[in-house]
């Protein structure tokens, strides 16, 4: 690859999965890029990685990365019994579901009534 001058970032806080995905997308493409970021492994996700791009090759991997990002967002919502769009937001009862779902919106499947977080 080129100096490190001539590269810029076009994603960044990537778990290993995403990494990988977004790798083999740009691999296919024989778009050139370089991840940084670790290897250690810890009890929690990582989230330090980044892919860098080429100067001339951003445009086509910032549609690339945006298109991953709209596929995990949605993805993210769907009700994972029946992977269904369709919900609603519910509120959490009692200390337990408060506890359990907190920093989350709990929401529930309009199709098989599954209560899951977004």
């Amino acid at each position: 690859m080129t100096d490190d001058k001539d590269l810029v970032t076009v994603i960044t806080h990537l778990t290993i999965d995403e990494r990988d995905r977004v790798k083999g997308i740009l691999d296919s493409l024989k778009i050139p890029y370089l991840v940084s970021g670790h290897d250690s492994k810890s009890q929690h996700s990582s989230l330090y990685y980044l892919i860098k791009v080429r100067q001339r090759d951003i445009k086509t991997a910032k549609q690339i990365v945006n298109q991953h990002k709209a596929k995990v967002f949605i993805d993210s919502r769907k009700c994972p019994k029946c992977k269904t769009l369709g919900y609603k937001e519910i509120d959490k009862k009692g200390l337990w579901e408060k506890i359990l779902y907190y920093g989350t919106t709990l929401v529930q499947c309009n199709k098989c009534k599954t209560k899951f977080p977004i």
